[in-house]
């Protein structure tokens, strides 16, 4: 038996089915380490040549493990499932290869692109959360940084009085986001005890993560 550390030396693409009926298309790098128990020695020859062969194919390997063996429709970033499924799918598709494995996935980091891209479909899902106008929208899941999902118990907000965007002056606002820029509704002047704060779905708690929504602290 031999180890050796991997990592793809390019971005590896695949389908994430971020929301409910949203799928978008991100990419990553990921390293990790693999031991080899036994491998057909007459096909690969020595252990380098083996190490050689698996290094340079370890990005269609990784690809195939995301999108081909994956199970349809279940998200790969959400709590990080990735770090644990990843491995054992890549030993599967290493077996087919006449190769017995044991890989375990230190590190998977989206590029900044694919997390500006979930971060936005955060603020998105915030946004349908918090303003009357976007009643229709049906997210069930939301993002709480790079590959962290949650699913909050919030209602969204409508005040019957509307208000007025201090950021772009647009005065016909009823949500806790601005109709015409998005910006959040000014802070009404509230009394807190200490230690409380008030989350972004507008309750007022006291401890680590929202009463309401779960949300954590910022």
């Amino acid at each position: 038996m031999f180890e050796f550390k991997f990592g793809t030396p390019k971005p590896v693409r695949f389908i994430e089915p971020v929301l409910e009926g949203v799928e978008e298309e991100v990419e990553a790098r990921t390293n990790g380490i693999m031991k080899i128990h036994d491998y057909n020695q007459s096909k690969y020859g020595s252990e380098e040549d083996l190490k050689s062969f698996i290094k340079s194919n370890i990005c269609v390997i990784v690809s195939s493990g995301l999108n081909e063996c994956w199970p349809e429709g279940q998200p790969k970033v959400r709590g990080m499932a990735v770090s644990k499924k990843l491995g054992p799918i890549m030993d599967e598709l290493l077996e087919g290869l006449e190769i017995t494995s044991e890989t375990q996935i230190v590190n998977f980091v989206l590029l900044p692109e694919s997390e500006k891209r979930i971060k936005e479909l955060q603020k998105m899902y915030i946004y349908s959360q918090n303003n009357s106008g976007w009643d229709h929208v049906n997210f069930d899941h939301m993002l709480d940084g790079p590959g962290m999902m949650y699913k909050p118990k919030v209602e969204p907000v409508y005040y019957k009085d509307r208000w007025v965007c201090t950021v772009c002056g647009f005065n016909d606002n009823h949500g806790n986001y601005c109709s015409n820029c998005g910006s959040k509704r000014p802070e009404d002047k509230v009394e807190l005890a200490p230690g409380e704060w008030i989350c972004v779905c507008g309750a007022k708690s006291s401890g680590k993560f929202c009463n309401n929504c779960g949300r954590a602290k910022e």
